[in-house]
């Protein structure tokens, strides 16, 4: 098996032209250049109150909020001058699966758009320990030239002050054929070389074979419909820990199931500090889901894997 894919990157060019929004539950962030709106959200827990989105909006194409959550009390004076504690009712309970900053994100788009659209219910965590979490999202109803028609694509990326954390990308097509092409846009197809033998058992004896091309090393290997592909850049040395890691995972959890097509496939580039990137990728029908992770994130193998098994359905 030869598992052939594109850089993260590339898997977004269907965003290109795709209306662009940011924010934030933490602080406010730079004002958004004209004709892009955004919006940001500050969220400070104190007590059980939920949180409210005040937005002020500028102009038809720039628009700001802040997001505050405080509990509240009054105390005052009855008629009789006899002091009196009068203390506001607790905010409606939050009972949606949802955190709040991913509520945030997904209330940017259409209800068109959310067509077929799902969520995660897990959030990733900045390995500098930042509890800081900004949002941008983006969506189109058209696709660029040169890739497969769909009727509507989201993506949502959240980050730490600094750097980017994790994303997740939603696109429907028209059919399941059009959503397997749009797969293969990505991925390419995947080919078996009987050739090749298993070179090495992996954790929970699931046999892989590895590949040495270019100064990279790689291990690949399948479980049923999910394709696995670690790869380390500008090395020799082959990852087995990391597959190790994968391996593991999906020995302890259950993976979506796809409809015919699935990918888990992490590069690992050891001349750079900021050096791997997770990448999960699977068709349900007519559509296409991808989950991706950083090094930035705190463990971003069981990040990505994690918040792609925790998506759910999002109400349009």
């Amino acid at each position: 098996m030869n598992l052939k894919h594109k850089t993260w990157t590339a898997t977004l060019m269907v965003l290109a032209g795709m209306t662009l929004l940011t924010g934030c539950a933490a602080k406010t962030t730079a004002p958004a250049p004209k004709n892009q709106v955004t919006h940001t959200a500050n969220q400070v827990a104190k007590g059980n109150t939920e949180n409210q989105l005040k937005s002020t909006a500028k102009s038809d194409t720039d628009a700001t909020g802040t997001t505050n959550q405080t509990g509240s009390s009054a105390t005052g004076n009855n008629a009789t001058d006899n002091p009196v504690t009068v203390t506001s009712p607790p905010a409606p309970t939050n009972t949606s699966p949802f955190p709040s900053i991913v509520q945030m994100a997904m209330s940017r788009f259409s209800s068109a758009v959310l067509t077929g659209a799902e969520a995660p219910t897990m959030l990733p965590q900045a390995s500098n320990g930042d509890n800081q979490m900004f949002y941008s999202t983006s969506s189109s109803t058209q696709a660029v030239m040169g890739v497969t028609p769909f009727v509507s694509s989201l993506h949502v990326t959240l980050k730490s002050t600094d750097n980017t954390l994790a994303m997740w990308n939603v696109t429907h097509y028209q059919s399941t054929d059009l959503a397997d092409q749009g797969y293969q846009d990505i991925m390419g197809k995947e080919t078996t070389d009987s050739s090749q033998d298993p070179g090495v058992l992996l954790t929970g004896n699931h046999p892989a074979y590895v590949t040495n091309d270019n100064g990279s090393a790689g291990i690949h290997w399948s479980e049923g419909r999910w394709q696995i592909s670690v790869t380390a850049y500008n090395t020799e040395v082959v990852p087995t820990p990391v597959a190790d890691k994968v391996a593991k995972y999906l020995d302890a959890h259950f993976m979506p199931v796809p409809e015919t097509h699935a990918a888990i496939y992490i590069d690992i580039d050891t001349n750079k500090s900021q050096n791997m990137a997770v990448n999960v990728l699977w068709q349900e029908n007519s559509n296409l889901y991808q989950v991706n992770t950083t090094q930035s994130t705190a463990s971003p193998v069981d990040t990505a894997l994690g918040m792609a098994i925790s998506m759910k359905p999002y109400p349009g």
